[in-house]
């Protein structure tokens, strides 16, 4: 008897793995006609995958980087994190803007509307704490309205902070990607979540306002046997003219060049931290260079730095990043572009 339910759990378990994945939500519009009808690709293997470079973790890559000598082991031994704002009179005035919360969080307000971004307000696990605070609780937060949420790695997804939030506003609208509500449900208790394939208007109950999904270039994983069974990706939020890109978790590619062809951008949030060593990172995360780089081929009016100056997830010092980036804008040529590096919990006024 003991053996046939184990035979039954196991091919429950196999037909559950091998269940078809969503390659759209087909409730869901497309962003352009040339976009419609597109499918997420799938591997022969039933996992997400991306447009360009694939990448999957390995045991052999990874203990070559950690095998290696870190060049920034000394800096490290001193490191602190982002210098952080006192004046919090954005919590409670009207006007367009937004807010770097630390790493990849944001606070949104366009029009009226309240929006976060992947929040994490705590340390993400116990090796890695968190170098830069935040300046509120999370009740003090206004009323949030929406929740995006890019893919499931724990520095962008954090369940002590989605539970926080669902104790504070339980009827919070979330917006990620496919595959993810039952994750994400199951973590904080959160129900009002829909999901998108890349290149799809969310549901959205505001005038003026639109979110969609888009590519990025990345992978996801949060337990031992669901590698990309999630599927990870960016937003583009726009109210009254104003657009704002969020790049989520991604390597340089393609992808990012083709943000300018599809929106008129006025503020590029791309990550810059997380990037060396650039051999074993780059696939996933961008570096400083190229991501003003990206900024300035989609055409953004001001590009804002992130993923970074807050948890030491590679080799280089938390806010080294910053400093490569001014540097690296210093010496390019672009005159259209505008490098706006506010400190955690600055508030960035948004203009067309």
């Amino acid at each position: 008897m003991v053996r046939v339910y184990t035979i039954l759990i196991f091919t429950l378990f196999i037909e559950v793995m091998a269940a078809q994945k969503l390659q759209s939500n087909p409730n869901l519009k497309y962003v352009n006609e040339a976009r419609e009808g597109y499918l997420v690709p799938l591997t022969s293997g039933n996992k997400y995958q991306n447009q360009f470079i694939q990448f999957e973790p390995n045991y052999t890559d990874f203990r070559k980087w950690k095998k290696a000598v870190n060049p920034y082991a000394e800096q490290k031994k001193s490191m602190k994190g982002m210098e952080v704002s006192s004046d919090l009179s954005w919590l409670t005035n009207n006007s367009d803007g937004l807010v770097w919360l630390g790493h990849a969080s944001f606070f949104i307000r366009l029009n009226g509307v309240h929006i976060l971004i992947d929040p994490v307000f705590n340390s993400i696990s116990a090796i890695h704490k968190r170098y830069s605070s935040i300046p509120f609780e999370i009740g003090d937060l206004p009323q949030i309205d929406y929740v995006l949420l890019s893919h499931n790695h724990r520095d962008h997804l954090s369940k002590k902070t989605l539970r926080q939030i669902k104790k504070r506003f339980p009827l919070v609208q979330v917006k990620t990607g496919l595959a993810m509500s039952t994750l994400i449900s199951n973590l904080s208790g959160l129900k009002n979540i829909e999901e998108a394939g890349w290149y799809q208007w969310y549901t959205v109950n505001h005038d003026q306002l639109k979110i969609a999904f888009l590519p990025s270039q990345h992978w996801s994983k949060r337990g031992l046997f669901d590698y990309n069974d999630h599927l990870w990706g960016a937003f583009i939020i726009q109210s009254n003219g104003k657009t704002i890109y969020f790049s989520g978790d991604t390597g340089y590619n393609e992808h990012l060049k083709e943000v300018g062809e599809l929106f008129q951008i006025n503020y590029a949030l791309i990550g810059i931290g997380a990037y060396q060593p650039e051999w074993f990172m780059h696939v996933n995360h961008i570096s400083p260079s190229d991501a003003l780089r990206a900024a300035d081929e989609m055409g953004a009016k001001v590009f804002i730095p992130m993923h970074f100056g807050t948890f030491d997830l590679s080799d280089e010092p938390v806010c080294e990043p910053l400093d490569q980036v001014r540097k690296s804008y210093t010496q390019s040529e672009s005159k259209n572009l505008h490098l706006c590096t506010p400190k955690i919990g600055e508030w960035v006024p948004i203009s067309n």
